[in-house]
């Protein structure tokens, strides 16, 4: 279903494409119900120059986000919606890369470079079979993965200026959703390398990314553990059709595998209330491990039991807010705060915004 959405085109055609488009069954690679992307990002997109002769108001309403909802700093969509505008920007502009590349990346660019590296023997293999594709299709980028010794980096070297953090963000942010997706795992970032100065938002970057995110750095790069270059892809054709479908949105969300020690986890936590959550030792007793076993794995995968706690009071903050049917007194209370200041001021960090941005409508709530 072609449709223009150029200034100079009718643009009433807001619900006419939400109703055409064939919206696909989500998967367990999905974001979960509680994954939330900026605003800040809708923005950042929408900066592009080539986004510059299209009307952004049109292609809002065409992923179901009511455009005067970016008047707000704080504000969030839902992973889906931001997914659903990344394949709607790139249905009208024939690029998957929001223009930040003078060449960009196709309509379908995603697709192939799945099929390209699905049948790798190691996620070495895979990483430079992407970063090759990379260098085919994009003219401003140089891309390499460099090891040395226990250390692995992936450097991004370019001709000119500085690129916009928004550019090197979507860049690592597919690049490392293919990777986490084919062997299963979320690889944490030791580092993260900016050549671009500290932007206005740049928490949301650290949200997107990782917390060890350095601006104004002489190159572009991202640092893991070499360990990771061995392991072997676990995917197939039907798995990969599965990705593709949940793509992009799933790539904005945090990765988390169904088979590791931390999903366990928070199926442990999501069944019950916060107050009656078990302390370490006995969710290690409950896992039939010990602590230390357990405490090892979970930063193995680049998390622990604090983290993932904090990770499902955010859910849980935000599935409500979404309701927008409890004060935020009442929502503190049911997930074990103290008072509302101490969840206003915990919310603020899982988030980079307040608990009311997340209400729909967007309205206080006190």
């Amino acid at each position: 279903m072609a449709v223009s959405l150029r200034a100079d085109s009718d643009h009433r055609l807001g619900p006419q494409l939400r109703t055409g488009m064939r919206q696909e069954p989500r998967s367990e690679l999905a974001g979960e119900s509680g994954d939330s992307v900026p605003a800040f990002f809708l923005r950042e997109a929408m900066a592009s120059p080539w986004a510059a002769g299209f009307d952004h108001d049109a292609l809002l309403q065409a992923a179901g986000i009511e455009p005067s909802l970016l008047d707000s700093e704080d504000a969030e969509v839902t992973a889906d919606q931001f997914g659903q505008f990344w394949r709607t920007y790139a249905d009208a502009t024939n690029d998957e890369f929001f223009g930040q590349d003078v060449r960009g990346l196709p309509r379908g660019s995603f697709i192939l470079m799945c099929h390209t590296v699905l049948t790798s023997p190691t996620l070495e293999r895979a990483m430079m079979r992407l970063l090759r594709f990379y260098r085919v299709l994009l003219s401003d980028f140089d891309v390499e993965l460099v090891r040395d010794g226990d250390i692995a980096e992936v450097v991004l070297r370019e001709k000119g200026p500085a690129r916009s953090a928004f550019a090197y963000s979507i860049f690592f942010v597919v690049f490392l959703g293919v990777s986490h997706w084919l062997i299963d795992r979320r690889i944490p970032l030791l580092s993260i390398d900016f050549r671009s100065t500290r932007p206005a938002g740049a928490h949301n970057y650290q949200r997107l990314l990782g917390e060890n995110l350095s601006f104004d750095r002489p190159e572009t790069r991202i640092r893991f553990n070499a360990a990771f270059l061995a392991m072997r892809p676990m995917r197939n054709e039907a798995q990969m059709e599965t990705f593709r479908r949940d793509s992009p949105q799933s790539l904005m969300a945090q990765y988390r595998s169904r088979d590791s020690v931390s999903a366990r986890v928070w199926s442990e936590l999501r069944r019950t209330s916060p107050e009656e959550w078990p302390g370490f030792e006995d969710l290690a007793s409950r896992l039939y491990t010990t602590a230390s076993t357990l405490r090892r794995r979970l930063e193995a995968e680049g998390t622990s039991y604090q983290r993932i706690k904090d990770e499902v009071r955010r859910e849980r903050a935000i599935q409500q807010l979404r309701r927008n049917e409890k004060s935020n007194a009442d929502i503190a209370e049911e997930l074990g705060f103290g008072d509302p200041s101490t969840f206003y001021r915990a919310f603020r960090k899982w988030t980079g915004a307040t608990p009311n941005a997340f209400r729909r409508p967007v309205r206080a709530v006190t």
